[in-house]
C-alpha cells in the first residue's frame, strides 16, 4: 500500500480550519497521515500545538532555489509550500494538497477512496485542467520555460489546483533544472 500525506494549506487558525483538518484527518486516517501546512506570519497558534504541522514563511520563495512567478505565495506559487514539505518529508509516495477554502459537501472518505481505486498509479490528479485553445488569455502560459526545449502552446495544459494529488516520482530530478 502506498504511503500518503494529506496537507491542508492555510494561513488561518480558526474553528473552520480546525474542523476542516479534523474532517480530512478522519476521512484519510486509513491510508494517510494528515498535516496542516501552515503559512506562519507570527507566533504559532496555540490551537495547532497538538496537531501534525509543517510551517513555512514567504522566505521559501527564495530558499528553495526555484523561480517564483510573483513576490508572494499567492498568486502563482502555492506549490512552493508542498515542495518545502516534500523536501522535509520525502518518505511519502503521494501528497494531497487541499487549500483551506476548498468546500466539499460530500464524504471525504468516499472522495479519497474513489481517487485511490480509479487513479492509483497516476502522478498528478487535479480538478481544473484546460487546453490552450480553451483559455488562450490565461496569464501564465508564458511562464512555462525550459533552457533546452520549447513546448508549443497547443501541447500545453494548464491547471488550477486548489485540491490535487501529486506523486513522489513527479519531483524534479537532480540532473534537471
Amino acid at each position: 500500500m502506498s504511503k500518503q500525506a494529506v496537507l491542508l494549506l492555510t494561513q488561518l487558525h480558526d474553528g473552520k480550519v480546525l474542523k476542516a483538518y479534523n474532517n480530512l484527518s478522519v476521512a484519510s486516517s486509513h491510508f494517510a497521515e494528515s498535516y496542516i501546512l501552515y503559512h506562519k506570519r507570527s507566533t504559532l497558534p496555540y490551537e495547532f500545538s497538538e496537531l501534525r504541522l509543517h510551517t513555512f514563511t514567504d522566505s521559501i520563495l527564495n530558499d528553495l532555489g526555484c523561480t517564483p512567478l510573483a513576490p508572494k505565495i499567492v498568486p502563482g506559487s502555492c506549490h512552493f509550500p508542498l515542495y518545502d514539505f516534500f523536501l522535509a518529508c520525502p518518505e511519502y509516495d503521494y501528497y494531497w494538497l487541499i487549500e483551506d477554502d476548498v468546500h466539499f459537501e460530500g464524504d471525504w472518505r468516499f472522495f479519497f477512496e474513489e481517487c485511490s481505486q480509479h487513479y492509483l498509479e497516476v502522478d498528478f490528479l487535479a480538478s481544473h485542467i484546460y487546453l490552450y485553445d480553451q483559455q488562450p488569455l490565461w496569464r501564465w502560459w508564458d511562464s512555462l520555460c525550459h533552457p533546452n526545449k520549447f513546448i508549443p502552446f497547443d501541447l500545453r495544459l494548464r491547471s488550477f489546483n486548489p485540491i490535487y494529488r501529486i506523486s513522489k516520482s513527479a519531483r524534479p530530478k537532480k540532473d534537471e533544472p
